[in-house]
Parts: structure tokens; C-alpha cells; sequence
């Protein structure tokens, strides 16, 4: 039963092409997914290179207490990639982000093994100093790690969000580039 402000997303086939609408709560009821959908990460990095990490309620129904991007979510119907990722900023951590201040870091594709993601991922970052303010309804803490301190504390056993060492990866790539450039 959808309530007022059920999120609509768009439903995408294997090539990322909108072949559908669907309510979110529907989407994540059934195990047979009709396709995909999408969805945004963001790595918030300071001028020390530090990413500022969160860690997730324990009210979260999804990976209670666990390690999560600085901001993420659904993409939503008509929505763009980009467009998103500002909103959930805004949104999760009161940050509103200038477009061109947005760095797309790369593509996550979906992976139908067990425990993996069943949705395409735009995973960005944004560099700032500036704390954000959250809300304790999403997080109940943060750190700021570096990139290699965050991949140590997942790789012993600190719980996650499943998606997060891929995109770390593509952090790391994005930041090995620009310093080879």
C-alpha cells in the first residue's frame, strides 16, 4: 500500500534503458525484479583527502549500523544521474553542491549473485571542507578516513554497504588519474 509519497523509480533494462515505472516499496518486496533500477553514491573528501564516513542508524532497515557513503539513494523516475545525486546531498546532508563542482567517479553495473546490487550506480565525489549535518534518523555517527583507511576497515570485518569497496575502487582510479595528468 503506497502511501502519498511513495518514490516512483524508473525500471531500467540490462543496457540502462527505461523500460518501466515501479513504487520503491514494490520494487524491494518481491525477489523477481522485473529489471533494474538506479541509484547514486557520493564520497564527500576533504582537503587532507580524508572521506567523511557515516555510519547508519540502527532504525535503518537496510545495514543497521553500518558503514555508508557520505550521501546516496534512488534515482527517480525522469530523473537524471546527476540530478539525483545533488538532491540526496541536499537532502542527507544539507549540502547543496554546484554542478560543476560534482566529480562522476564511474559506473557500477548490476551483479545478480546473492548479496550484490540489482541497480546501476552513478558514485561521484565532492571535495569540501565543510562538515555536513545530517540527521540522526539516517546516521548516528561519521569519521573522516582516507580511502585505504576505510577499504582496511571493511576488508577486517566492519560491516558496509555491499556496493562501497567497488566504488571505493573507482575513487581510487579517478584520484590516481588526475594525479597523473
Amino acid at each position: 500500500m503506497p502511501n502519498e509519497q511513495e518514490e516512483i523509480l524508473d525500471i531500467v533494462d540490462a543496457n540502462d534503458s527505461v523500460i518501466g515505472q515501479i513504487p520503491r516499496t514494490e520494487y524491494y518486496r518481491t525477489d523477481t525484479k522485473p529489471g533494474y533500477v538506479r541509484a547514486v553514491n557520493l564520497f564527500l573528501i576533504n582537503s587532507s583527502g580524508k572521506i567523511w564516513v557515516p555510519r547508519r542508524a540502527a532504525s535503518q532497515k537496510i545495514k543497521p549500523n553500518a558503514l555508508d557513503f557520505s550521501a546516496g539513494g534512488h534515482v527517480s523516475a525522469g530523473e537524471t544521474y546527476e540530478l539525483s545525486m545533488l538532491r540526496e546531498a541536499e537532502e542527507e546532508l544539507g549540502i547543496k553542491i554546484n554542478p560543476d563542482e560534482l566529480r562522476n567517479l564511474g559506473r557500477l553495473v548490476p551483479e545478480d549473485s546473492p548479496g550484490r546490487h540489482y541497480y546501476f550506480c552513478e558514485c561521484f565525489a565532492y571535495y569540501s571542507d565543510e562538515a555536513p549535518h545530517y540527521t540522526e534518523q539516517e546516521f548516528s555517527g561519521h569519521e573522516w578516513l582516507l580511502p585505504e583507511e576505510l577499504l582496511a576497515k571493511i576488508e577486517s570485518g566492519e560491516d558496509a554497504k555491499e556496493s562501497i569497496k567497488d566504488a571505493l575502487k573507482l575513487l581510487m582510479d579517478y584520484q590516481a588519474e588526475r594525479i597523473g595528468n
